[in-house]
Order: C-alpha cells, then structure tokens, then sequence
C-alpha cells in the first residue's frame, strides 16, 4: 500500500518463470513482454514532425515562391508553337521560264513542295533541297529548307524567306481549342538566271547523243557571253533527277545514283578535271610577252612537231605535236590557228 502505484506488474507475477526447466528460452518462452517507452515514441514523432516540415516548405517554394514561374509553365504546356513555313523563292531563266517552284503537299499543308522543271540538262545547275522533317513524334527537328546543291545552294540566302509563329490552345486532352498566327512568313525572293533553257536543253541533248554514239561516260558544255560574263548554257551529262532528291521517298534510286559509275551526280562543268586543251594557248602566250621571251612579230617555223631536247636523258627528248605543220607563224598566226 506503500507502492507509488498499486497495481501488480506481470515481472512481479512471472518472476520465478525462469525458473522452470520446461520452458524453451530460444522460442522466447517465459520472457515477459515490455512496452514500449516514451522516450521511443518522442523520437518517432521527432521525425515525422521533421519530414512533414521538409514537405510543406517544399510545398510553399513551389506554389508561393516559385508559384508565378510554374503557372506560366504550365501556361505554356498547353500552347504549342508551331513553325509557319515560309514559301521558297521561285527560280526563272532569262526568258522567264518557271524553272523551280512551290507545289502543295499532298499529305500535309505545313509546307508546300519543290518542283523542278521536266526540261533536260538543268539538274545541275539547279541542284535540290531538303524539307522540313519531323521526327517520329511528330514534331518538326528540321525547320527550313536546305539548299543541297547547284543554285538551290549557292542563292540559298536569298531564295529562303522568313518563317513564321502560330500558336496553337489545346486542353488536357490534346483537342485544339484555338489557333493564332503571331508572326506572320516571309517568302523569299524570287532570282532570275542568265541560263536560257532552251539552248541548255539542246546543248545537253546533242552532248547525250554524241556520248551514247561513241561510248562515253558523260560530258559537258557551256556558254558564256563574254563581253558581260553571263553563263547562257552550263550543263552536264548524265545528269540526276533532282525532284527524287529533294523528296527523299525513292531510296532504290537514290542508291543506284549513288552508285552508278557514271558519276551522274558529278557536275562535270564545274567540278570535273580535264587537260586544259587549246584554251591554254592565250595564257601561255601572254606570258611569254610579259616576260620577254618572245614578241608579237617573232616567227617561229612549225613542222608538225614541237622537240625539247631532256638534258638528263638525252634518248628521250620532250615532243609537243601540232595538229599539222603550219610553216613560219608568228603570235597572231599561232593563236589564230591555234598552233
């Protein structure tokens, strides 16, 4: 009656328990169970109280300090920017003739389509494009044209517009709301060329004929007015079908282009190597007169044939043959019967 407190403790009841030789102590048998102390759950309720406070100071940063900056994000996450492709500048001849132009897209209207002129020998000198691409999740990774060769990429600057933004509302669902153009495309400009088709394309078929008659690969030719530099005719053949190209679609004739060993993809008047032939004869000259070597009035006898003696191997002199003997020539003559 003393005691602080008067019940009976089960320590005070099974105190002698372990004592008995029949209880199996591995198995816990006769221990006594002892509740849980108050310094355990303090500390217990120390950390949840801890965690919640880390939790609801995150909770304030996000949406009172940093709420403004996540509403405008989450603003933005329902309007999409889409791009407003810009027209392609359209490509002329001298006459005028549509040589490159803007067709609609069957499969989408985002963008419009290069098309290329039917009229043989122009591939190179107009070159093709890439257009706009979208990835698999249908979003656009490439958003201009992209000259890839001839005039298509060398004019690439001026021909390629501007492209514009609209904006696009949808609701949780992806479902479009509402649409707006904010910048407004500007097309490029359009270039006229100082080639004229119609000799291109008969220069190029003439050149064709005589390649298939006498079995050779390819060749070129050009036209140049030479009191203003203008090129009148520049082509190539075998020449490419640059429409396939700038599609991309037919990759069977992509890779036999690619391969073929013509080397149709080769622009051969401008980036073809050749001797240099007769057109070498004026430069070579102007530098024997500048130099001294020779004048105007000099003669020279022409024999057919042109021999350097070799002072390192005598037996094998150096011999430049003419295209016949012209007799005693002096520059004027030379140049003019190309000697």
């Amino acid at each position: 009656m003393n005691r602080r407190h008067g019940d009976i403790t089960p320590d005070e009841i099974f105190v002698d328990s372990s004592n008995v030789s029949r209880f199996n102590t591995a198995q816990f048998e006769g221990r006594i169970e002892k509740p849980i102390s108050a310094r355990t759950f303090l500390g217990v309720g120390v950390v949840l109280f801890i965690i919640f406070a880390v939790f609801s100071g995150r909770m304030w940063y996000l949406q009172v300090f940093k709420g403004e900056v996540y509403a405008q994000i989450s603003e933005n996450n329902r309007l999409d920017h889409i791009p407003v492709f810009s027209e392609r500048g359209v490509i002329f001849d001298r006459n005028g003739e549509r040589l490159a132009w803007n067709v609609p897209h069957q499969e989408t209207s985002d963008f419009s389509l290069r098309q290329y002129t039917d009229m043989p020998g122009l591939a190179h000198v107009l070159g093709y494009v890439t257009h706009p691409a979208k990835d698999t999740s249908g979003f656009y990774y490439q958003y201009y044209f992209s000259g890839k060769a001839g005039v298509e990429k060398a004019f690439d600057q001026i021909v390629t517009g501007s492209n514009g933004t609209k904006i696009r509302e949808t609701n949780a669902l992806g479902e479009t709301l509402s649409e707006s153009v904010i910048d407004e495309p500007v097309s490029g400009e359009n270039i006229h060329l100082s080639i004229d088709s119609r000799i291109q394309s008969q220069m190029f078929n003439i050149i064709k004929e005589l390649a298939e008659e006498v079995g050779f690969y390819g060749g070129a030719g050009a036209l140049m007015n030479v009191e203003t530099g203008e090129m009148v005719a520049l082509t190539s053949y075998p020449e490419y079908d640059n429409e396939a190209f700038a599609l991309g679609h037919d990759a069977e004739y992509i890779s036999t282009t690619l391969n073929d060993e013509t080397l149709p993809l080769i622009n051969r008047t401008t980036s073809g190597l050749y001797t240099p032939g007769s057109i070498i004869k004026p430069f070579m000259a102007l530098a024997a007169l500048n130099e001294g070597v020779i004048t105007p009035d000099r003669q020279i006898l022409s024999t057919g044939q042109l021999v350097i003696p070799n002072p390192y191997f005598p037996d094998l002199p150096s011999i430049f043959t003419d295209w016949k003997a012209h007799g005693l020539v002096d520059m004027y003559d030379a140049l003019a019967m190309s000697s």
